[in-house]
């Protein structure tokens, strides 16, 4: 690839991966109503846009797997896509699977394939999205949202490190 390529595939990749931290932002904006969790929005009148946020998100995953030879973001990916298709009230478990799917899997990602030397970031980063659910799940402290957001900032923070070079 030459490097004028490379640099708007960066700067396109750089940009949808900004844009997943807003999905939350984006579906409270639009409904003007804050939901439960980022899911909730399946059962509002910004469903359309709920699935068309989290298939943007797949798109995203999908292809920078294909693109880099990276079959765990085709998965990461797939499972966005679950979430999307199997609303948690109609079919929870499928739909808690892929959610569990996605953020331990990219904790799992960050970690394992990393070098040994940048690992310890990644573990921070794991930690911070496993703290913010067991802030929800365990202790209450939050609304489902709130964690789901929190874990969707270091996922993206690394998807744009690693997407230009500054990351393993």
């Amino acid at each position: 690839m030459n490097n004028k390529f490379l640099n708007r595939f960066r700067k396109i990749e750089t940009i949808k991966a900004t844009f997943l931290i807003f999905i939350p932002l984006i579906l409270i904006s639009a409904s003007g109503e804050t939901r439960e969790s980022i899911s909730d929005y399946i059962y509002s009148d910004v469903r359309d846009l709920f699935v068309g946020l989290l298939s943007f998100a797949a798109a995203m995953f999908i292809y920078n797997g294909v693109v880099n030879n990276k079959w765990y973001n085709i998965a990461l990916g797939f499972s966005l896509v679950a979430i999307s298709l199997t609303p948690h009230y109609d079919l929870p478990i499928m739909h808690y699977a892929s959610a569990g799917l996605f953020f331990l899997g990219s904790i799992v990602v960050m970690i394992f394939y990393s070098s040994a030397k940048q690992r310890i970031y990644k573990i921070i980063a794991g930690f911070f999205i496993i703290l913010a659910m067991s802030l929800h799940f365990v202790f209450d402290t939050f609304s489902l949202l709130i964690a789901e957001w929190i874990g969707l900032i270091p996922i993206s923070l690394h998807f744009i490190l690693e997407t230009n070079n500054k990351i393993d």
